[in-house]
């Protein structure tokens, strides 16, 4: 569709405009029975049809085309589809299984290894928004008690988390998810440390560290640290530092809780337990909880494992 090409067609400033008086109505071929004139067709309602289907193509992103009569068909169905500029084309995310394989998703599909380490925007990509959380550190394990003492570890710490916007093509860009920190085995051992997620090297987001290893401990009350927060380096529009791991607390004898793991944008951590292994990270990212000897004569614990991170890629036109 194009404007109006005729002998006799005038530029929009002098272009004829709807009356300021009048009554709007409908039009009639008239009826001579009854004295009814028929409706004299004003330049000023051809020139509102034609601007109200212009405004539906050029407002859709499409250029006017002489020689093209189904734009308004097109550009109406760019409108209700999204397909116009800064639709979202795809959604790309990366992540790790339970067993610590990295994997990657399309649109929400099954979860494949094939083509988990690179990344490739697709054609029509203008800009890609990329979402970057570290792994979380893992709970401190417990030492194991005599009659008169407790044990209690720290928290892990949650990864730094980032998101950053990349203009144009990315091509085989490396991928990696940051695993989930490991949890020590049972007695006076420090929670291991997240991995580091990042995209080549466009954003990075390194992970929390482990919670402290639980000391046994006859004198009360006493505390102890939970794991560090990560951080996150280039992210252009977010750039933060994750969470501490809580605190281990022992008030009294018999009476301790392990340090909390902590939260990470994707949601919880460990919960804090009072007695036996630390609690496993909830969401991607997160801490987990410190393990808790209170019992008489116990047995070390091990910390709660932290979880590993996630890459996400959005893609839009």
């Amino acid at each position: 569709m194009d404007l109006l090409i005729a002998p006799g067609t005038v530029d929009l400033a002098h272009a004829d405009q709807a009356p300021t008086t009048g009554t709007p109505g409908w039009a009639t071929d008239g009826n001579p029975a009854t004295n009814t004139p028929a409706t004299q067709w004003p330049a000023y309602a051809f020139n509102a049809l034609q601007a109200e289907l212009v405004a539906i193509i050029t407002g859709a992103g499409l250029t006017l085309d002489r020689n093209n009569n189904g734009q308004a068909f097109e550009a109406i169905q760019q409108l209700i589809l999204g397909k116009s500029a800064g639709r979202l084309l795809r959604t790309t995310v990366y992540s790790r299984t339970s067993g610590g394989v990295q994997q990657v998703s399309v649109n929400g599909g099954t979860p494949t290894t094939t083509g988990a380490s690179t990344f490739s925007t697709q054609s029509g990509t203008a800009f890609t928004r990329i979402t970057c959380q570290g792994g979380g550190g893992a709970g401190g394990s417990s030492g194991a008690t005599t009659a008169s003492q407790n044990a209690a570890g720290g928290g892990g710490g949650s990864g730094g988390y980032g998101v950053g916007i990349v203009t144009g093509v990315l091509s085989s860009v490396a991928v990696t998810v940051g695993a989930g920190g490991a949890p020590g085995v049972p007695g006076i051992v420090p929670g291991g440390n997240g991995g580091t997620s990042s995209v080549g090297s466009i954003i990075s987001a390194t992970g929390g560290g482990g919670g402290q290893g639980g000391i046994t401990i006859s004198t009360f009350p006493a505390i102890g640290a939970g794991g560090s927060a990560g951080i996150c380096t280039n992210g252009n529009i977010v750039s933060a530092v994750g969470d501490q791991g809580g605190y281990n607390v022992m008030i009294a004898l018999s009476v301790a809780s392990g340090g909390q793991g902590a939260k990470s944008n994707f949601g919880g951590g460990g919960g804090s337990r009072s007695i036996g292994d630390g609690a496993q990270a909830l969401s991607a990212g997160s801490g987990g909880g410190g393990a808790v000897s209170n019992a008489s004569n116990a047995t070390g614990q091990s910390g709660g494992a932290g979880a590993a991170g996630i890459i996400i890629f959005e893609e839009y036109a």
